[in-house]
């Protein structure tokens, strides 16, 4: 009331506080695992506990969160986080930690370290002679023809009565 005695009137008023702030980093729920695998790329997935942006820090040395040579990141705020490294080397092992930051800008807080090893490179040179095909042995109906290459392989020998180009010979055997 005022010094005249008159009271205030009022009414009730309804509010909601707001919430918490948001202070903790997304929680790795399900570890980063290599899904796929080439002698090039390596796809990494792992879950958070909440919608957050994915990071991969990785090179060919264990190494803390900070101090991988590499990156690759994805701004997209998702729970389950897909990640592909390129430009890889075959048969190299390589080493990477996963992390994610939230909305807030919590995080991250990186993963464990994991270790993994692409795949090798295709062979794409065919087997070299290191020593020429010989006759071994010969008989009135047969012949042994013998030779060594760099790394195995099929073989295959075609002959005929008269010299010819390969593909043209009358007869072969593997």
């Amino acid at each position: 009331s005022d010094l005249a005695g008159n009271d205030a009137i009022y009414s009730e008023i309804f509010f909601t506080t707001d919430e918490a702030p948001d202070t903790e980093p997304p929680r790795i729920v399900l570890p980063p695992t290599v899904t796929i695998k080439t002698n090039a790329t390596a796809t990494i997935e792992w879950t958070t506990d909440e919608e957050s942006n994915s990071q991969i820090r990785y090179g060919t040395q264990s190494s803390v969160w900070n101090n991988y040579p590499l990156t690759r990141s994805d701004a997209a705020m998702v729970t389950l986080h897909t990640l592909t490294l390129t430009n890889l080397t075959g048969n190299t092992t390589y080493f990477f930690r996963a992390g994610s930051t939230d909305a807030s800008g919590n995080g991250p807080a990186p993963s464990s370290e994991v270790v993994f090893v692409t795949l090798p490179d295709p062979d794409i040179t065919a087997p070299r002679f290191t020593s020429p095909p010989t006759v071994t042995a010969k008989t009135n109906n047969s012949a042994t023809i013998a030779w060594t290459t760099d790394e195995p392989g099929n073989s295959q020998v075609q002959y005929g009565d008269n010299s010819a180009s390969w593909g043209s010979y009358d007869s072969a055997e593997n």
